[in-house]
């Protein structure tokens, strides 16, 4: 990741301090004390052929990992750095958080409600890397609380759809299905949130 960002510096950037997209893996956390951190590479700046999407996307469904969203800002000076207007950087997150929620944007990409923000400075003369990363999330007045979770086998009216929305779930999945679906009830089949449908329900 440090060597691409140099790279680019170098190459493209120069002196410009022009925001940069870049995108990050994440696992979700299965445990509440364990963090689930964000991995970043050489690929997170979007420069992948079609073969190399296609074996992320695979690797993606693999391992569970889903993409994080973010916006890197790389200066030109330790004192820059040091001086940066953070607070700035997360109001301008957090708006288009809110903002991507309003629209209907994070419902058909939810990726959108795990943002992130790097503040960077490369010091290529002693191949040095300072950084500052921010992830902005909502936070309610009141914290939200799982009421109950049961087993799909108790929640499902049989035992038979059970097992089919298990198996239709996980081979949506498989196929390199989005992770954020809805049921049909009629007949169990995992179907993508699209516009059509998230207007529709």
């Amino acid at each position: 990741f440090w060597a691409e960002l140099a790279r680019r510096k170098l190459d493209n950037a120069g002196l410009s301090e022009d925001p940069w997209t870049a995108t990050a893996l994440y696992a979700p956390s299965q445990n509440a004390v364990v963090s689930s951190p964000a991995q970043l590479t050489a690929t997170s700046f979007g420069t992948l052929n079609e073969d190399e999407l296609a074996a992320r996307q695979r690797d993606m469904v693999t391992s569970g990992r889903r993409e994080m969203p973010g916006v890197l800002v790389n200066v030109n000076t330790l004192e820059r750095f040091r001086a940066f207007d953070r607070g700035a950087l997360m109001a301008t997150a957090a708006k288009r958080l809110v903002e991507d929620i309003k629209s209907g944007k994070a419902d058909t990409d939810p990726g959108r409600l795990t943002p992130f923000i790097a503040l960077t400075f490369a010091d290529l003369k002693k191949w040095s890397f300072y950084y500052w990363f921010a992830f902005p999330a909502l936070k309610l007045d009141t914290p939200a609380k799982v009421q109950s979770r049961r087993p799909l086998v108790e929640a499902a009216s049989d035992a038979d759809l059970a097992e089919t929305i298990a198996g239709n779930c996980d081979r949506h999945l498989r196929d390199g299905g989005d992770a954020v679906w809805f049921i049909d009830d009629a007949s169990g089949e995992c179907q993508k949130i699209t516009d059509e449908e998230t207007n529709r329900r």
